[in-house]
């Protein structure tokens, strides 16, 4: 998984790599060097068979595991915390995240129609709301008006 970070921290101007438990971490710079994107890789058995499937103008189907999927959601959730109390990290956007498969094998390639994806959400722009709060003088009660 890929998340864009959005970040004052200076890394320096190359990735940093870290691999802890079979788990690799890239923390990647922009061109001035601040820390602008975090890629979690992890090995997976593929016997629960990830697959992607895409029938043009009727479906996208990819099937994973859900388990791996949330530790990894959970992992960048315990990073964001983590830099953003030690080191100015102000927000990694794991819910814009972008997965991806890369495959051990022509078996693996075989089986997926689409190498990466990822979710966009799109809210409404907020409506801002005036309230008004004011004493009336009258009955000591406060009055609410928008």
């Amino acid at each position: 998984m890929k998340c864009k970070v959005d970040s004052t921290t200076d890394i320096g101007k190359e990735p940093i790599r870290v691999t802890v438990d079979g788990t690799d971490f890239t923390l990647v710079p922009s061109e001035d060097g601040l820390l602008s994107e975090l890629t979690v890789i992890v090995g997976i058995d593929n016997t629960n068979g990830f697959i992607s499937h895409v029938e043009p103008g009727v479906a996208l189907t990819i099937d994973y595991d859900k388990q791996i999927s949330d530790k990894l959601i959970d992992m960048f959730q315990y990073i964001d915390a983590s830099l953003s109390l030690l080191f100015g990290v102000k927000k990694i956007n794991w819910e814009e995240r972008e997965t991806f498969f890369i495959p051990e094998s022509e078996e693996e390639q075989s089986k997926l129609d689409v190498m990466s994806y990822s979710l966009r959400y799109h809210y409404p722009e907020e409506q801002s709301l005036l309230w008004v709060f004011s004493k009336t003088s009258s009955n000591g009660k406060v009055k609410m008006s928008r």
